[in-house]
């Protein structure tokens, strides 16, 4: 009998050893693969990582030199608006020389009509004693 569970032994562990050699290169592919599979969904996730860090980067500095132009204009704008302030200045400073050079061209002007006034007057007299004069003669 002894020798009967050796022989079946024998066969059982020859008929199980490939099985199981079987089964262990099942579960080991199995579990390979899986990692095959973990491994490549690792793999895409950093390199999709590392390509959201690159458009980070390079919005970054898209936005860095955005900033700079709006910094730029922003500075034109006050530049163009000081020079507005200015020309507003020179604009109320010439409309008041205009003004004053209008009531100066007035006052010359009816100063110019009671002259014209004095001459004609002046005219007339002249034109009086001359008369009288030559009818003296």
């Amino acid at each position: 009998m002894d020798r009967a569970y050796e022989v079946i032994s024998i066969v059982i562990a020859s008929l199980a050893s490939p099985l199981i050699l079987e089964i262990a290169r099942n579960v080991f592919s199995r579990k390979a693969k899986a990692e095959e599979k973990r491994d490549a969904k690792l793999d895409a996730l950093a390199k999709r990582i590392d390509e959201l860090k690159e458009s980070n980067i390079q919005q970054a500095i898209r936005l860095a030199a955005q900033d700079e132009r709006i910094l730029i204009q922003s500075q034109q704008i006050a530049d163009a608006a000081q020079k507005n302030v200015i020309l507003n200045d020179q604009v109320k400073t010439q409309a008041q020389q205009i003004i004053f050079l209008n009531a100066e061209l007035q006052e010359k002007e009816r100063r110019i009509k009671a002259q014209d006034g004095l001459i004609h007057e002046l005219r007339e007299t002249l034109d009086r004693l001359t008369e009288k004069e030559h009818a003296r003669e």
